[in-house]
């Protein structure tokens, strides 16, 4: 680095402990250079492995200076606490700079080829692991047979195209080195395991990180490993240095530089680069990067400059007599002001405790941002605009709706409820705000954010939230005394979370079973109440009026509904409360599935919040969830409800499951919601109508024909029907088109039975014309098969529920 001859020290003297890879030679080179020919340190460098490193510390470690630059802490961790944070003679004396990191890495032209790049595959969509659920099964070269086991279970769990290989076992690094050099030149797709820093990325083309699913403790917990659950990133790790005692001994400066030495990633592939790729010595390359960075490592040596002497003492006394007032002042004015704010936060703190939950049983619900990982490490300062918007949404409406913010985390909230009805209603509210955030363009540039419309309805916009809630009372409110707010714990928090898993979209709202039971009975109280109180005009009126948008709080008096005018006045109406909205049939409760639960025993049923009307949860249903086994559908309230030889009917307000969508024919509700219960019921099973067996396609036109029957009855039926005429008009699925086939077969001649039914309690048969309405009669399903055909007629039954 100088031309000037130096001498070092004999007895100031350390040993440098380096590795067998490239970096940790570069560290040692730079320090020599500095130690020797700055400070007048003598240095000998030693070559072992990393744990004999250390044990040499601990043994020799009280009588020598020795040190270790680059200590790889997490890959190691055990080894650190056995024998670094409880070793005898050693001491870690902070990081190196550099982050550590394994990973997986694809070849530079994947990202900055133009031919690869489009409207769909820009560079940060490429370089995420989603990337790879799109492309051909791609080769996936593990770094090692230990690292292979934890790749397989990421490619496995996260569903990607991809194919892993291990290396041979004799010169992997350099196996890998190719692999990827080949791959730039011959331009092929294809995913190693690598780590960094190294001195490939200090070539012109260096290979491009993959960003996985964000490392976390709990995903790569040991038992996680053992069940094959690993879905996440490798852990990063700082780079430490490790001293021995002797270094004490010597000089000050010494002491100093190896505390402060510290660079940049950026720095030590710089000069790797010049040793691998321009054939430099390490010391030649060492000294280049010095002479370079002169302010960097000057800094490093550098002790703190002595005080000026004091001048002009007079005006010096002035001046800090004047500078004393005004800082005086200062403190004075701010402890004012920071007395009234630690006052407003603290009453504001109080009033918060105030609605706390406090006695079982109590709701607890988690939210998560959809992909969250990932747009934090594409896009920081981007996500923290995000969440400024989000969490104002999401504070709005806890208060709004007497929720209590138990805690945060990243783009996670935890609350808690007293009652279901507000925590849904709650999540309700927040789902519609955010859809009507101002979310700024480079928001939504990433697709995880980006607004999707259909049938000029905006479905996505912004951020998915993706939500899960449980309700019940083995759970424990705890006051923190250090943060002053309260905690809770217990199995309802953990089935909460779990529940919040099973969501694996955001945009939705999912329940536990126990939730649902409960805004079921309380539905059932408010729907006994209504019936009572209010005639059938009054009812029909508040149902026809009332505009099912937004959500009161279910503390709120349910049953005030505003006065009615005259006929020709506007009638006004309070905003419905989420019992209405559940009692009306525009909130229903979508059985997703049955899961076993992390942590608990048996399976748990988990319902989506489904809100009838709105356009996103037919873009779910039809889109998302398209293919998806659903079980039964829940319906509280009023509203008519299917019957059905496999139905279990609890009287007017219950719920009523349907086990199997094409098990029996049934009477279909001629509201409003008929379209998209009739159409969510069956149309899952008809992807392929030659499957369907000919009792089945009987069945199914069955169900039709008597759903288009009602239409000779009243206004609603009218709709139905007009709805019904849409569909065979305008085939919107691939049930409509089946059914309209068959019908069509029919008029052509082919023999139908099912016009000889009795409908709502009408007689018809070819011998009478003569009718008698009965709204209360049900219809038990006949099949009688011959050689020929299949015949379906309907028996009359009044005493039996089928």
């Amino acid at each position: 680095m100088t031309d000037t001859p130096w001498k070092c020290d004999s007895n100031n003297r350390i040993t440098l402990i380096y590795n067998n890879w490239l970096s940790s030679q570069v560290n040692v080179e730079v320090a020599k250079i500095i130690l020797e020919e700055q400070l007048g340190v003598c240095v000998q460098l030693l070559l072992l492995p990393v744990m004999d490193g250390v044990f040499l510390i601990n043994n020799k470690g009280n009588e020598t200076a020795l040190a270790i630059l680059e200590f790889w802490k997490i890959n190691r961790y055990e080894d650190y606490k056995a024998h670094v944070q409880n070793g005898k003679f050693i001491s870690d004396i902070g990081e190196l700079g550099p982050l550590g990191r394994v990973g997986w890495y694809i070849p530079h032209f994947m990202t900055h080829d133009p031919s690869a790049l489009n409207d769909n595959n820009n560079q940060e969509f490429i370089r995420s692991y989603r990337y790879f659920r799109t492309t051909p099964k791609y080769r996936l070269i593990t770094g090692s047979r230990t690292w292979s086991m934890v790749d397989q279970q990421i490619v496995r769990n996260l569903k990607l195209n991809l194919q892993v290989e291990y290396p041979p076992e004799n010169n992997t690094e350099q196996y890998l080195i190719d692999t990827l050099e080949k791959a730039q030149l011959e331009k092929k797709p294809i995913v190693v395991v690598f780590w960094t820093p190294h001195q490939i990325f200090g070539s012109e083309n260096p290979p491009q990180r993959v960003f996985l699913p964000a490392y976390s403790e709990d995903c790569r917990k040991l038992s996680n490993i053992e069940r094959s659950l690993v879905d996440c990133d490798y852990p990063p790790t700082t780079l430490n240095k490790l001293i021995s005692d002797a270094v004490s001994k010597l000089s000050a400066r010494a002491q100093l530089f190896l505390r402060n030495f510290k660079y940049q990633s950026s720095d030590q592939l710089q000069i790797m680069g010049d040793i691998f790729y321009h054939q430099m010595q390490p010391r030649e390359a060492a000294c280049k990067w010095l002479k370079n960075n002169t302010e960097l490592w000057m800094s490093w040596i550098r002790e703190s400059s002595p005080s000026r002497p004091q001048q002009d003492l007079p005006l010096s006394i002035g001046m800090a007599v004047l500078a004393a007032s005004i800082g005086i002042s200062i403190i004075a004015l701010a402890t004012i002001l920071i007395g009234c704010s630690i006052q407003r936060r603290s009453s504001t703190r109080r009033l918060e405790n105030r609605l706390a939950p406090k006695t079982p049983p109590i709701c607890i619900v988690f939210t998560s941002i959809q992909n969250a990982a990932l747009l934090w490490t594409l896009a920081t300062e981007t996500m923290k605009k995000v969440m400024t918007i989000h969490n104002r949404v999401m504070r709005r409406n806890i208060k709004k709706f007497r929720g209590y913010e138990v805690k945060t985390h990243l783009d996670s909230f935890m609350i808690a409820f007293q009652c279901p009805l507000d925590a849904v209603a709650c999540c309700l509210s927040i789902q519609k705000e955010l859809l009507e955030c101002e979310w700024t363009s480079d928001m939504l540039a990433f697709p995880d954010l980006r607004k999707v419309v259909w049938n000029d309805h905006v479905v996505y916009h912004g951020p998915r939230v993706k939500i899960g809630i449980h309700f019940g009372s083995d759970i424990q409110a705890q006051y923190d005394t250090t943060t002053r707010r309260f905690d809770y714990f217990g199995t309802t928090v953990n089935k909460a979370s779990r529940v919040s898993k099973v969501c694996e979209r955001g945009g939705r709202i999912y329940i536990s079973e126990e939730t649902m039971q409960y805004i079921k009975d309380q539905v059932i109280q408010y729907d006994s109440f209504h019936d009572t109180n209010m005639s059938t005009t009054a009812t029909s009126t508040m149902v026809k009026h009332v505009h099912f948008t937004l959500f009161s709080s279910s503390h709120e008096d349910e049953h005030s509904v505003a006065a009615h005018g005259v006929d020709d006045h506007p009638i006004v109406t309070p905003t419905p409360s989420l019992k209405q909205l559940v009692a009306s049939g525009q909130v229903v409760f979508e059985l997703v599935e049955e899961v076993f639960l992390k942590g608990l025993t048996g399976k748990h049923a988990i319902y989506w919040v489904k809100e009838v009307n709105d356009p996103r949860s037919t873009f779910i249903e039809n889109y998302e969830m398209h293919g998806r086994n659903h079980v039964a559908v829940a319906k509280i309230g009023s509203v008519a409800t299917p019957l059905s030889c496999t139905t279990t009917t609890h009287a007017v307000s219950g719920i009523t499951g349907e086990e199997s969508p094409l098990k029996s024919p049934s009477l279909m509700n001629v509201s409003q919601l008929a379209k998209y219960d009739f159409q969510a019921s069956i149309e899952q099973t008809l992807k392929n109508s030659a499957t369907l067996s000919e009792e089945e396609k009987s069945i199914l036109i069955q169900r039709f024909v008597l759903w288009s029957a009602c239409c000779e009855y009243g206004s609603v039926g009218g709709r139905a029907c007009l709805i019904r005429d849409m569909w065979i008009k305008f085939p919107d699925s691939t049930l409509m088109k089946f059914i309209a086939n068959v019908l069509a077969q029919q008029d052509e001649g082919q023999p139908c039975h099912v016009m000889e039914t009795t409908i709502i309690g009408e007689s018809t048969t070819n011998s009478s014309n003569s009718s008698t309405r009965n709204d209360d009669v049900n219809f038990g399903l006949e099949i009688h098969e011959d050689d020929q055909d299949t015949a379906v007629k309907y028996s009359h039954s009044k005493d039996e529920t089928h």
